[in-house]
């Protein structure tokens, strides 16, 4: 089973229903990934995750764990500890955004086989740590 670690921007972008460049719908794509990885896959939501969903969605943290239940999709959820933030401003020196870095951080913690988000290149510094894809790569 693959442990796929979630930027928050794939799930805000289901629940928003954004449009990608070229007018993708990528609210289209990130449930088409759901569907195909939820057999094969363990979803690791950080507080982090959650935080975001919540201010730029308004889903509580209830309310995302609901979303995955009724999918009958698997989960975890993590918290963030000190260490993160050490690897993380480690990132930012690379050139990362420091909650971009905060996400990567926790990604590898938690030996997620992927990380996936809308904004692969805001993780280019990380790629040959975590293997960083977006949604449709799994579809």
């Amino acid at each position: 089973m693959k442990k796929i670690y979630l930027d928050s921007n794939v799930l805000i972008s289901l629940i928003r229903e954004d449009f990608g460049k070229s007018l993708e719908l990528m609210y289209a794509r990130t449930d088409e990934f759901f569907l195909a990885t939820k057999n094969n896959a363990l979803f690791v939501l950080s507080d982090l995750f959650l935080k975001e969903v919540n201010k730029f969605a308004y889903y509580s943290a209830q309310e995302v764990f609901q979303f995955f239940e009724v999918r009958d999709i698997n989960f975890i959820t993590v918290g963030l500890l000190p260490e993160d933030k050490l690897v993380a401003r480690g990132f930012v020196s690379m050139g990362m955004h420091f909650i971009d870095a905060l996400h990567a951080a926790v990604a590898l913690r938690t030996k997620s086989d992927f990380l996936v988000t809308w904004n692969e290149r805001d993780f280019q510094a990380v790629t040959d740590k975590i293997k960083v894809a977006n949604p449709s790569h799994f579809v």
